[in-house]
């Protein structure tokens, strides 16, 4: 059924937002781990928002997906494809035009869909969340780099999904879908509040940054501007320029531009500064929020401060028992530890349930099983990280441990070789 259909069963009151959501939500936990599709799950506010009053759109109640490139909503994930984003677990500062627009057309985002490294691709097969599937025949690819949305929309999780086109990338993922993909006239759709985004996303730095640099003090843009010329230059491989935007930002005393330094900070290894200020905006807060508990907690274990770490992870769980990426953290820990490891193992398989083409997470649920003792088993599971993370030098460690445990040797140093030209010593 399309979007206007299910629009017209809500206004018509033969069904309501809250059923439409849950159908489309189920339909996601059936076949999302085939074709990974959908790589942030927002169905917790998703339900609160369809439980409450919509905005009286032409799309009241229906479901829908936002690609994680080119639109979002404040504090939700944005990753844009690009691994260290993810690692900085980088939350949008501010609504994006187009995202308020979805809103107000009465759209419900129940999840983000997965793209290419800034949408620069014609498939869909990020390093940081693994190759999306076509859900027509899953050893083919449904195109890019808008390929989440086309094989969640081809899929029937939703009946139409956000995406943009460069390129190709609406064109090419609705052709290999078998989808109608509607390209409007440049300039037709709202960039804002931050042309820069789309020149970032495009990998035109110069030109995301001289855009981003337009936006001056006194704007309510201006905070949200500069974390994303910061990250801009990160992403051109400027780190020192990166950072000292981002100290000068924060300097105002804002609370997002702080958050934002020692996200940087963080993605730069300097985990003790990073962990300071977390402190500091932590100590603000009555009640403070997981993310802020999660990412000094991280901070804190890159640091040697595990009873500190553990504390934090622990507290962040109480608000999100069933965040993937801090269930795999937190049970990675306690498996490298050796401690904890059976109820180490169910938070990990919980985390990999969530998100089964992770190589990161496939990875921890491998080692946990090394630490108990199946070798074979985490054999199996190593060599599938591997496939979905070539490239990361302590999967490889861990596969040629694995590999010596099972009497493959040969295997095993060669693995291990491999680590030394991944990872070369200093």
């Amino acid at each position: 059924m399309d979007a206007t259909a299910q629009a017209e069963l809500v206004s018509s009151g033969e069904a309501s937002p809250t059923e439409l959501v849950e159908a489309a939500v189920g339909r996601a936990e059936r076949v999302n781990a085939e074709i990974n599709a959908v790589i942030h799950d927002l169905s917790a506010p998703a339900r609160e928002a369809a439980a409450g009053d919509l905005p009286d759109g032409p799309f009241k109640g229906v479901p829908f997906m936002l690609k994680d490139l080119g639109a979002a909503n404040a504090g939700e994930p944005l990753h844009m494809g690009m691994k260290v984003l993810k690692e900085a677990n980088f939350h949008a500062p501010i609504d994006t035009t187009l995202a308020q627009r979805f809103r107000a057309a009465g759209l419900i985002t129940i999840g983000k869909t997965n793209t290419p490294e800034l949408g620069i691709v014609a498939t869909t097969e990020p390093k940081a969340y693994g190759a999306t599937r076509n859900p027509w025949d899953v050893t083919r690819s449904p195109g890019g780099s808008s390929g989440g949305s086309a094989a969640a929309v081809a899929a029937g999780i939703v009946p139409m999904a956000h995406a943009n086109d460069g390129g190709g990338s609406i064109r090419i993922p609705a052709s290999n879908c078998g989808l109608v993909g509607l390209k409007p006239t440049r300039q037709r759709i709202s960039e804002g509040p931050l042309v820069g985004d789309v020149m970032s996303g495009a990998g035109e730095f110069e030109q995301a940054r001289a855009a981003y640099d337009k936006i001056k003090p006194g704007s309510p843009e201006y905070v949200s501007a500069r974390a994303k010329l910061a990250w801009a230059y990160q992403s051109a491989g400027d780190t020192e320029t990166a950072i000292k935007i981002a100290r000068e930002a924060a300097q105002s005393g804002d609370t997002d531009a702080q958050l934002n330094l020692a996200d940087l900070l963080r993605a730069d290894e300097q985990f003790a500064e990073s962990a300071e200020i977390l402190t500091r905006l932590i100590a603000e807060q009555a009640d403070p929020d997981w993310r802020l508990l999660y990412a000094r907690g991280v901070a804190y274990e890159r640091t040697g401060r595990w009873a500190d770490a553990e504390r934090d992870m622990q507290a962040a769980l109480k608000q999100r028992p069933d965040e993937p990426e801090l269930l795999n953290y937190l049970g990675y820990s306690w498996i490298d530890r050796g401690e904890n490891l059976k109820e180490a193992l169910a938070m990990v398989e919980k985390a990999v349930a969530s998100n089964p083409r992770n190589g990161a997470m496939i990875d921890s649920l491998g080692w946990a099983h090394y630490r108990l003792g199946d070798y074979a088993k985490a054999v199996a599971l190593l060599e599938e990280a591997i496939e979905l993370e070539a490239g990361d030098p302590e999967i490889n460690n861990h596969l040629g441990d694995a590999y010596w445990r099972v009497g493959r040797r040969d295997e095993a140093q060669f693995q291990w070789r491999r680590v030394l030209t991944l990872d070369p010593p200093e």
